[in-house]
């Protein structure tokens, strides 16, 4: 069996060019109840308290703080993990 490795880097390049996509109604930050997952347990809770670290966060939001209580808020961003 030969490889067409040509082909490959194409649908390998197709594949990184890839945007995220989402339900019409899929809201990327959102009030939560607390004591679920929110703002207050999350690794990018700036030492502050206020402001969110993630530079995806602060992009879609306009700026790093957080709209709301942070045990009442949560915005989830998803990143590729990468492979170790």
């Amino acid at each position: 069996m030969r490889l067409d490795v040509e082909k490959l880097l194409k649908e390998l390049k197709a594949a990184e060019d890839k945007k995220p996509t989402y339900p019409e109604d899929h809201i990327a930050g959102m009030r939560v109840p607390k004591g679920g997952s929110s703002c207050a347990s999350c690794e990018y809770l700036a030492d502050n308290k206020t402001d969110c670290t993630s530079t995806y966060f602060q992009k879609w939001n306009g700026g790093p703080q957080i709209p709301g209580k942070i045990d009442e808020y949560c915005s989830d961003w998803y990143e590729i993990k990468e492979q170790e």
